[in-house]
C-alpha cells in the first residue's frame, strides 16, 4: 500500500508540473487553426490588405459563432431538459443540430472566401504550417480535417 501511495503522489506531482505551462498560457492562447494566433497567420503568409480584410471577416464570424454557441449552452436549463419527453428531447436536439449546421456552413463559406484570396504559395504555407501536415490535413487520431 505504501508503494502505491508513493507512485500515486509521484504521478500527481509530475502531472501538476506538466500542467503549469498549459495553465500559464491562459485562455485563448491558440485562437486560430492549429493553435496559432491571428498575428502568426498575417505575418507568416504576408497577407495583403484585401486578404487581411477577408481573414478578419472570417475570424469575426468564428468568434461570434463560438460566443453564440456558448451562450445557447449556458442558457439551457438542465432540469427542463431532464423533464422533456423523448419526443420533445429529440425535437430539441434536432433544432440544436440545425442551428449548428447553419453556423458551420456560414463559417465554412467565410473560410473558403478567405482561402480564395490566397496565392498558391500562401495556400501551401497555410496547409503545411500552423500545426497541420502536408496538404493541409490535420493530424491526430480523428484526422481528415483540412484548412482548405
Amino acid at each position: 500500500m505504501k508503494r502505491f501511495t508513493k507512485y500515486l503522489l509521484a504521478s500527481a506531482a509530475v502531472l501538476s508540473l506538466a500542467a503549469v505551462p498549459v495553465l500559464a498560457a491562459g485562455p485563448g492562447s491558440g485562437g486560430g487553426p492549429g493553435g496559432c494566433n491571428q498575428n502568426q497567420i498575417v505575418e507568416t503568409l504576408k497577407l495583403t490588405d484585401a486578404q487581411k480584410a477577408a481573414y478578419a471577416s472570417f475570424q469575426k464570424l468564428a468568434t461570434e459563432t463560438r460566443a453564440e454557441h456558448q451562450n445557447v449552452r449556458n442558457a439551457m436549463d438542465p432540469a427542463a431538459i431532464q423533464a422533456m419527453t423523448p419526443e420533445q428531447f429529440r425535437e430539441h436536439q434536432t433544432e440544436m443540430m440545425k442551428t449548428r449546421i447553419e453556423a458551420k456552413t456560414k463559417l465554412f463559406t467565410a473560410r473558403q472566401a478567405f482561402i480564395a484570396t490566397l496565392s498558391d504559395e500562401q495556400k501551401k504555407e497555410l496547409g503545411n504550417g500552423f500545426g497541420m501536415g502536408p496538404e493541409g490535413k490535420m493530424g491526430g487520431r480523428h484526422g481528415g480535417g483540412r484548412w482548405m
